[in-house]
C-alpha cells in the first residue's frame, strides 16, 4: 500500500502467509481497530471473543507536564506532526490548507516532522504557498504537546488504502488531548466515525476542491463552538488514554488468557 512492495511479488505473499499462519494459531489477538476486528471476524480469520481492540494512546503525564501557559499564536495555527512521506499526503494537506487560506486570511501552516525538510518546501513551492504562511520545524517528542497547545487545528492526510482500516495514528489523539479540533480523511481505522460521532472534528472524502472547502467551513464553524477544546480533551481521555484504555486492553487479554 506504500509502494515500497509488489503486490505479487514473493516476499509480499510470504509475509501474508507468515501473517495469516500468526492469525490461526495466536489465542488472542491485539488490533488497533474496530473497524479490523469487524474485517477479521467477517471473514471467518478469527471469533471475536480471541480479539482485543487497543488504539495507539496518549500519555496525558506527558502532556500535564508540558510547560509554559496554553495561549494561542497570534496567526491561525493549522499543525501536522509526523512523517510528510509514504502514506502520508503533503500535497492534499497543502491544498487543504490553501483553501482554510480563503476563510481565514491570517492562517499558518505548522508542520512538526524528522521527514526532509527541503520536501516540504519543495512541494509547498509548487503549490505557491508563501514562505512567510509556513514553517517546518523538528523537534522533540517531549516539546511536541508544547507546540499543539498553542496551535488551533490539527491535520491528518494518509492514502486510504485497504491496510488502513488496521491504522490508529497516534497523531489524533495527540490533537485531540491538546484540546485540538481534527480534520482527517475517510478510510483511516475508526478515525472518521470518532470525529463524526463526538462532533470534534470533519472528515474529507475525495481530495477535491469542493470538498477542501466543505470541511474548511464545517471545521472552523465547529471552532466557534462553545467549549470545543474541552471536548477534544474528554474525547481524548475517553478512548485513548494509555492509563485506563491501554492498561485495560492488555489486563482483559492476560484475564482471558489465564482462564
Amino acid at each position: 500500500d506504500a509502494g515500497i512492495w509488489q503486490e505479487n511479488s514473493k516476499i509480499f505473499r510470504f509475509i501474508k502467509s507468515v501473517e495469516r499462519k500468526g492469525i490461526e494459531q495466536a489465542s488472542q489477538i491485539v488490533v488497533l481497530t474496530n473497524r479490523f476486528r469487524n474485517y477479521l471476524t467477517e471473514n471467518n480469520l478469527k471469533k471475536s471473543e480471541n480479539i482485543e481492540v487497543i488504539p495507539c494512546c496518549v500519555d496525558f503525564s506527558r502532556i500535564e507536564q508540558t510547560s509554559g501557559k496554553d495561549e494561542k499564536n497570534n496567526r491561525f495555527e493549522l499543525i501536522y506532526a509526523g512523517s510528510t512521506t509514504g502514506l502520508y499526503l503533503l500535497r492534499e494537506m497543502g491544498l487543504f490548507f490553501l483553501e482554510l487560506k480563503k476563510h481565514k486570511p491570517d492562517a499558518f501552516f505548522r508542520i512538526l516532522t524528522a521527514s526532509p525538510p527541503d520536501f516540504v518546501r519543495e512541494t509547498f513551492k509548487q503549490l505557491k504557498i508563501s514562505e512567510n504562511d509556513f514553517t517546518v520545524t523538528k523537534v522533540s517528542p517531549k516539546e511536541v504537546p508544547e507546540y499543539l497547545k498553542k496551535a488551533h487545528l490539527g491535520i491528518s492526510f494518509r492514502k486510504p488504502t485497504f491496510s488502513q482500516i488496521a491504522a490508529s495514528p497516534t497523531k489524533i489523539p495527540e490533537y485531540l488531548a491538546c484540546g485540538l479540533p481534527v480534520v482527517s480523511n475517510y478510510g483511516i481505522g475508526d478515525t472518521d466515525y470518532l470525529l463524526e460521532s463526538e462532533n470534534v472534528g470533519v472528515s474529507v472524502e475525495n481530495f477535491d476542491q469542493n470538498d477542501f472547502e466543505k470541511a474548511a467551513k464545517q471545521i472552523l464553524k465547529l471552532l466557534e463552538e462553545s467549549g470545543i477544546a474541552e471536548k477534544c480533551v474528554k474525547t481524548a481521555i475517553e478512548n485513548f488514554n494509555l492509563a485506563t484504555v491501554g492498561r485495560n486492553g492488555y489486563q482483559n487479554i492476560y484475564r482471558r488468557l489465564m482462564k
